[in-house]
């Protein structure tokens, strides 16, 4: 089961406690009461075959591996021995090769039936070349094994998949009848504060980090900036100018009169001393 589906069937089985443990007069909450349980058991044996649906297809996985390494010792061992009798009798087709282990299963295998394939075609010359009678027949039945194997891994594969759209169905039915619940209990418990808590709290989906502290709004963080002036959205047309040329103290204590901004530049000569100097 999915988490955001276990989670939403953790708080319809909370609201489904609190319901059966103060039961609403009205009679219109008792059929959703009742439908809310039937799904909580349905959700509960889907989960069930799910889980047995898993450990099938993980069955079948390890059983599939077996296989395949049984069948990759098998074809080594086949394709020496034809790539031995190739050299021998300058048969081409016989020079056979195998994939690298890199490779994908279905192309291996692939390649295990056409090797399989030329072999039976040999099988006379090979067999004179040291073949045992039975290499052939058990790495055809290896194949089978295998192909078996893999059918039945994805087969439980796809029931464990149709089983989490079942279950996510389920989930969403429920939420409906939480719904309708809610607006029931908003009106039974619009006097009752205590118990209006009490139910929110039960029909409420825990969700991970649902009790972490909200964050400040942007305009509060700013106010809390100790050098922080006015916010920019509220400067008047007459602030503006000299909100945008603000200094900050550290800046504005380095600077002297007479200097430039630049840092350690030298002190900047009125323009008329400067063409006075320069006629002399």
């Amino acid at each position: 089961m999915r988490f955001t589906i276990r989670l939403k069937f953790d708080a319809a089985q909370r609201a489904l406690a609190f319901c059966r443990d103060r039961p609403d007069p009205n009679p219109a909450a008792a059929p959703s009461v009742a439908r809310l349980g039937q799904l909580l058991d349905e959700a509960a044996a889907q989960e069930a075959a799910q889980a047995r649906c898993r450990n099938a297809a993980a069955a079948a996985r390890t059983e599939r591996d077996h296989y395949l390494e049984r069948i990759r010792n098998r074809a080594s061992d086949l394709v020496h021995l034809a790539s031995s009798a190739a050299v021998q009798e300058g048969i081409v087709a016989l020079n056979l090769r195998l994939p690298m282990r890199r490779g994908t299963r279905l192309g291996f295998i692939a390649e295990v039936r056409h090797t399989l394939t030329v072999a039976r075609g040999h099988e006379e010359l090979l067999c004179r070349y040291g073949l045992p009678v039975s290499l052939l027949g058990n790495l055809e039945a290896d194949l089978i094994s295998y192909e078996a194997a893999e059918q039945c891994g994805a087969g439980h594969d796809a029931e464990r998949i149709e089983s989490t759209g079942t279950l996510a169905a389920l989930g969403l039915e429920a939420h409906k009848l939480i719904r309708h619940l809610d607006a029931l209990n908003r009106i039974r418990f619009s006097d009752n504060p205590a118990a209006a808590d009490a139910w929110r709290a039960a029909r409420a989906v825990q969700w991970p980090g649902a009790g972490v502290a909200p964050a400040r709004p942007l305009v509060g963080r700013l106010a809390a900036r100790p050098d922080a002036a006015v916010a920019p959205a509220r400067l008047s047309s007459d602030a503006w100018p000299q909100g945008r040329t603000r200094q900050s103290p550290l800046r504005a204590s380095r600077r002297t009169p007479g200097r430039k901004a630049g840092r350690g530049s030298r002190p900047c000569a009125p323009f008329v001393g400067r063409l006075a100097a320069r006629d002399r």
